[in-house]
This record gives C-alpha cells, structure tokens and sequence, in this order.
C-alpha cells in the first residue's frame, strides 16, 4: 500500500511546504489541486519543488493570473501579489504553470481520484446528483473519490457509502474559521484518509514581505496570518 500526500492553494509558501515535507517525506506521490503561486513571496521556489517531487498538479485560477500578469506587466511601482509574482517568474516557470491541466485522473492503489481546483466558485459538493454530473463532465466518468481545494476549507465529505470528495486546505493560509495554525493537507494510507497539519515558521515570511513594495490591502492579506 502506497502514501499519497494531497495539499492545495500553495500561495507560493515554500516555507510551510518544506515544513509539511519534513514530516511527510516518506510519501511515494505528490498530488496538489492548484493555486501554486500568488499571494506569497516564493513562486519559484515552490515550483521547483513540485518539479523535484514529480508532483502530479492541477492549474488553478492564482496560477492561470500569474501568468496572465507575466505576459501584461505594468510599470507601477506598487503592486499586487499578482505582478509581484510575475516579476520573479523565469521563462522555465511560465512554461510550466501554463502546461497545468484543469483537471487529472490520479490512480492510487487501485483508486480513480479526479482532482481539479474548484468545484463551482466556492460552493461546495452537497448532493449525489451533482457529485455525478460534476465527475461526468470533467472526467468522463463517475469516479468514487474527488479532490479540489480553493476555497481553503479543509474536510473530507461522504455522500453516500462510496462518493465521497476532499479539500486538503491550504499549505499557506486557513480559512479565518479555522482556529488550528499551519499548513494544512491530507494524506492517504493504507488506513485511509486523514487530515493533518503543521506549524511553520513565519519570521523569514514576514523579512521577505517587508523587502516588497505590495499596496497596502495586498500585504495586510499575509499579515493577517503570518504576524498573528
């Protein structure tokens, strides 16, 4: 039986992702639901580290603005997170985030998961009936386990006694209901599948958010967490 570590919504925090590593290095696959990069100070960092981990990845819509921000710049000297991000990115990187499927088939011991980023906006899965039609229209097919992230809600939600769809959260920022600090993920084993999380440091984070010139409601959004 392999270990599957599942994370999501990235925001280019290599800090709490090499945290998350430490703890979960033993896994035999990589799988994230998207938003590698935005809203965070390390883009190429974390790219390089799914590379390195033949992670198996989704696009998700900060990744598809980046992008975009990458091939329109702006010469303003205050920025989004956006543009930040797309100031740093190396051709190697635009290449890669722009490779990202929508969505992917991902076999784990036997199990067909159909990962994308987003169900609907930041809806959530409530019925069967659109747990199905939602899996037909991605994958061609009913399959058993869904994982999307986006919307930074970590939960692992049956629907029947087979259906059943995961959010792992996000490695970089909780949801403001969410009490426990940390990068928060999922991993699967051969007793299923949990939710876990780790503390990570933020000192570094918050050195690096002081070196960039982000307008001020732009760096109050990693404030928030990162000083708390």
């Amino acid at each position: 039986m392999s270990k599957t570590l599942i994370i999501s919504d990235l925001h280019s925090n290599i800090v709490a992702l090499e945290e998350v590593w430490k703890k979960e290095n033993d896994v035999d696959l990589v799988v994230c639901a998207g938003d590698v990069v935005d809203y965070g100070p390390y883009p190429c960092e974390c790219i390089d580290w799914l590379i390195d981990k033949k992670a198996l990845v989704v696009s998700g819509n900060h990744d598809r603005e980046v992008v975009e921000a990458y091939r329109n710049p702006i010469e303003d000297e205050q920025i989004t997170w956006c543009f930040s991000n797309a100031r740093q990115m190396r051709p190697q990187d635009i290449d890669y985030l722009d490779a990202l499927p929508m969505s992917l088939k991902v076999s784990v011991d036997n199990i067909e998961i159909g990962v994308s980023h987003a169900f609907h906006k930041y809806d959530i899965i409530r019925s069967v009936e659109d747990f199905e039609n939602f899996s037909k229209k991605l994958f061609g097919e009913v399959l058993n386990h869904l994982v999307f992230g986006h919307t930074h809600k970590r939960g692992i939600y049956h629907l029947d006694e087979h259906l059943l769809w995961l959010n792992p959260g996000s490695v970089s920022y909780r949801r403001a209901d969410e009490n426990r600090k940390g990068a928060h993920y999922i991993v699967h084993d051969a007793k299923g599948y949990h939710l876990k999380h780790v503390d990570y440091p933020t000192d570094g984070l918050i050195k690096e958010l002081e070196k960039l010139n982000l307008l001020k409601d732009q760096a109050a959004v990693a404030e928030r967490w990162w000083r708390s």
